[in-house]
């Protein structure tokens, strides 16, 4: 004889192994409260919010949204999209909001930062110089590349 429809079956738990009808297993619930912890932790450390949209739009402007990146080392001109912290917020949560650490760039040449911040420490501070130099052209009037 078949089931009815509607009709609710046991099924076995992928987290405790209980077979029966759906209940709450204290494995899920655990982990899902150890999910939410995590979350909240950095939810806390995020800094991206109307402060962050306010000074985003800021640091675009003043670059009359060109990526500074792709315009002093390939010269360039590309629209900017994307801010990037030159000290990541990781490193230093205090230059988070500091206008100084921030330079406009676009999604290619955020991702080519990133990927010169992941091959060394070394290559990361030589380039966080470079990026701070190019931010000082830029507001000095130098705009073409060297």
């Amino acid at each position: 004889m078949g089931k009815l429809y509607g009709e609710k079956m046991k099924k076995t738990c992928p987290y405790c192994g209980i077979v029966d009808y759906q209940h709450k297993s204290p494995i899920r619930e655990a982990k899902r409260k150890e999910m939410y912890k995590s979350y909240q932790s950095t939810r806390e450390d995020n800094i991206y919010g109307a402060k962050w949209n306010h000074l985003r739009d800021k640091v675009l402007f003043n670059s009359k949204y060109i990526c500074l990146y792709s315009l002093y080392k390939y010269g360039t001109v590309t629209e900017a999209n994307r801010v990037h912290h030159i000290v990541t917020v990781r490193d230093n949560k205090d230059l988070a909001f500091d206008i100084d650490n921030l330079i406009a760039v676009s999604d290619k040449a955020h991702k080519e930062i990133h990927k010169i911040y992941n091959s060394s420490l070394k290559a990361k501070i030589k380039l966080q110089e470079t990026l701070r130099e190019y931010n000082k052209k830029y507001a000095r009037g130098e705009y073409s590349p060297p």
